[in-house]
Order: C-alpha cells, then sequence, then structure tokens
C-alpha cells in the first residue's frame, strides 16, 4: 500500500513540474502605489526554468521544457522609469503557498539583491537604474531596449527536500528614441558657436562723389579736365559680422548699360587700378588716417573723356563684394596686379630658357666632329 502511494506520489509530482514553471511577466505602471493597489493584465511571457542539479550518482531530474503561456498570477510587476527599474516579486513566486526566501530572488547577471523587503504583504522590490546589474542595452532603429532578468536560485542548506524549482523571468523595457522621456518643460539657452558666425539683414552699397576732405559729398557732378574725381565706396554693415569692402572692377561707358561697347576698364583684375598706370594720369587709392576702414575703399581718377566723342556725360559703374576681416583669400585683395605680373615674367623665363636651349642644342648638332 505504501508502495502504492509512492508511486502515485511520484506521478503527481511529475505532472505538478510542469505547471510550476508557468511564470507571468508583466508590463508597466505609472506610479509605485499601483503595484500595490491595482490590478495589473498580464501578456505572453517565456519562462525558462534552470534545470536540476545533477547528483553524485548521475542521476538526474526529468528535464522541463521552455513554455510559453499566459499567467493568471500577477507575481511579478515591473515599472520601467525614466532612469531607473523597478520589479516587484511575490515571495509565492509560484502561487502555490509556498513562500520563497527574499535572498534567493536576484535581479540581473550580476545578481543583485532587492532593496527593500516587505515582510507584511511577503513582496521584495528591486529598484537599480537602468544600466545596473548587468542589464544589456540594444539599440534598435526606433527604440532604445533594456534586457535582464529575475531569477530564482532556491537554496536549502542542510535540506534533503526542496519545495520549489529555479526560474529566469525575462524583463524588457522599450523606450522610443525619438522624444522626451520627461514631461518637464525645456528651456534652452542659446550659446554662440565660436567657429559659426552668421549675419542678418542685406547689405547696402554706395558709390558717391566726394570733395576734396573726403568728409561730405560733393553736390555736383560736373569736372573740368585735370580735375581729380574724389570716389568712396562703401557698405553698410548694421546687424552684420565685421565685413571688408573691395573693388573688383569699375568701367566707364557713354551710357548706364556697363557692358556697352566702348567703354574704359578702370579698375579690373580684383582691384587693380589700371588708369594709374596711364604716363598722364594721377589716378591712385586713397587711405586716410590710419587705413582701419573695412567698410570703405576711396580712390583718386583723373577726370577723362573718350576719344573722338563729344558727350559730356560719362556713367561710372563698379562692381562692389564684401568678405569678413579675417578671411584670407589672394582674390580679395585690392590688387593682385603684383600677382599677375610674377606669373608672367616667370612665363617669360621659362620661354626664354626653352628658346636658349634650342638654339644651343642646334648649335652643337651643327659643329663639325674632326677625328
Amino acid at each position: 500500500m505504501v508502495e502504492l502511494f509512492g508511486i502515485m506520489g511520484d506521478f503527481m509530482m511529475r505532472c505538478l513540474f510542469p505547471v510550476l514553471m508557468l511564470i507571468g511577466v508583466v508590463c508597466c505602471s505609472d506610479t509605485w502605489q499601483q503595484f500595490l493597489n491595482q490590478r495589473f493584465p498580464w501578456g505572453i511571457v517565456r519562462v525558462s526554468p534552470i534545470p536540476e542539479r545533477v547528483s553524485s550518482h548521475g542521476d538526474s531530474s526529468f528535464p522541463v521544457s521552455e513554455v510559453v503561456s499566459v499567467s493568471p498570477l500577477q507575481t511579478v510587476m515591473v515599472q520601467c522609469g525614466e532612469h531607473n527599474l523597478l520589479v516587484r516579486a511575490q515571495l509565492d513566486l509560484f502561487g502555490t503557498g509556498h513562500l520563497i526566501k527574499a535572498a534567493d530572488l536576484t535581479l540581473g547577471a550580476v545578481g543583485c539583491q532587492p532593496t527593500r523587503v516587505y515582510p507584511e504583504n511577503h513582496t521584495v522590490l528591486f529598484d537599480y537604474g537602468l544600466h545596473e546589474c548587468g542589464s544589456r542595452l540594444q539599440i534598435t532603429g526606433d527604440f532604445l531596449i533594456y534586457t535582464t532578468h529575475l531569477t530564482h536560485t532556491p537554496n536549502y542548506p542542510g535540506s534533503v527536500i526542496v519545495r520549489t524549482n529555479g526560474a529566469a523571468v525575462p524583463i524588457e523595457c522599450r523606450y522610443l528614441r525619438k522624444g522626451n522621456v520627461s514631461s518637464n518643460p525645456i528651456d534652452p539657452t542659446w550659446i554662440p558657436f565660436s567657429s559659426t558666425r552668421s549675419g542678418e539683414g542685406h547689405l547696402s552699397f554706395s558709390l558717391r562723389l566726394m570733395n576734396g576732405d573726403w568728409l561730405t559729398e560733393r553736390p555736383s557732378t560736373v569736372y573740368s579736365l585735370g580735375d581729380l574725381i574724389h570716389i568712396e565706396a562703401s557698405v553698410s554693415m548694421a546687424n552684420h559680422i565685421p565685413l571688408k569692402l573691395y573693388i573688383d572692377r569699375c568701367v566707364a561707358t557713354l551710357s548706364p548699360d556697363k557692358d556697352s561697347t566702348l567703354k574704359y576698364r578702370i579698375i579690373d583684375y580684383n582691384g587693380c587700378l589700371l588708369d594709374s598706370k596711364a604716363e598722364d594720369s594721377f589716378s591712385t587709392f586713397v587711405l586716410l588716417g590710419n587705413g582701419q576702414e573695412p567698410d570703405k575703399v576711396r580712390f583718386d581718377l583723373d577726370a577723362f573723356r573718350f576719344y573722338g566723342d563729344e558727350h559730356s556725360m560719362i556713367f561710372i559703374t563698379c562692381h562692389l563684394k564684401v568678405a569678413a576681416v579675417d578671411q584670407g583669400d589672394s582674390r580679395n585683395k585690392a590688387c593682385v596686379e603684383l600677382v599677375v605680373m610674377v606669373a608672367l615674367m616667370v612665363v617669360v623665363c621659362l620661354i626664354s630658357a626653352s628658346l636658349l636651349a634650342l638654339v644651343l642644342y642646334r648649335k652643337r648638332k651643327q659643329t663639325p666632329i674632326n677625328l
């Protein structure tokens, strides 16, 4: 009879083992008080039981396969916070009435112990940072996913029997990568980036005829041959970063059309005052004081008229540009004529050297060889 009860007991234990491993995992709550006062919905979870240890005789308990189930037991609850993870677990972990020991529950691969134990309602609380206890971070297209697990490792020193089996409950917290997890408003403080500067508004260029003192604008536009025409180019730099003004080119024509067939180039080649190179010209750039006025360019133009034309009116059109004061571009210099002259001299020297080498080569070929 005893043997019959033993066989029935063994059969019942084998049937109950898979049932004991149907553990559910929960979703999230908004506040910790809900952990104690509110029922939570449960979803399909995967529980990984820990196999029994093999005895010294080589015998082991029967294997329990990994199962997927919907658990009616609300024994593990999880809250994914902004910076931390809260896990509440009941000591009646399997819902059988047998309480496990709080010390047998650990969180994560590191094995973090419960931070608080509530003997009155037989629950424990784990409160750790999302990155603590050996949790793993996975980044997908839309989510940051932290994964860890709650592990039950039964420990009954000195006992030959156990009432529960080991289990591992997976825990996962998902956070949207795009979005603010805090509901607090953001009040940004804008700090200017030192290497990136910008200006706003529109540039206002002007070209004026000045009196000889360069202080006031000349009221008359009538000049006689032999007079110096004082021309001042300027730019308004309100609401702008420091700029330096350059004159790229100026052309004189008999009509407002700067592309007229009959024209005279006064300034060209990125700011070279070509008229100053004429034999009978007194044209020149003018620097006042220490020349620290980057927003102005002044030059004197010797009055002239077009040869063979009786028109008494001449139109002067200038192309102006600005660049940052510290921008060191050779094309932004007032005149690059010297660079052009050096380049021409180099070309002339190369041509001369080539001609000399050719002459010497031919002369050598024509020299007779005396035997």
